[in-house]
């Protein structure tokens, strides 16, 4: 599963709570590889790989749909950006609930 270089964190999360719940509901293993060297995104810039190992096919495309982020970044003038945010962060967490 390739993933964006510093998404790593989010798969992983606070002290590895989120990938350990994942390999335990999906009955899998999961590493982030740090060296690349020796993968398939050999020499391309910007991506890390997550390695989901496990016996059933199945549990393994669940456990990738689980960890699949998106990142998207948008520029805003600086004068849009409490809007963007809305009031007391209110749209950013309403982005978080949503998506998991």
């Amino acid at each position: 599963l390739p993933i964006r270089e510093g998404c790593a964190g989010l798969l992983i999360g606070k002290k590895g709570e989120h990938i350990r719940s994942v390999e335990k509901r999906f009955k899998v293993n999961i590493k982030v590889q740090d060296d690349i060297s020796h993968s398939s995104l050999e020499g391309v810039a910007g991506c890390q790989e997550v390695v989901i190992s496990g016996l059933l096919p199945e549990q393994v495309q669940d456990a990738a749909r689980e960890l699949d982020i998106v990142a998207d970044t948008m520029e805003l003038a600086s004068d849009l950006a409490g809007w963007a945010m809305g009031k007391g962060g209110k749209h950013l967490k309403m982005i978080k609930e949503l998506s998991g």
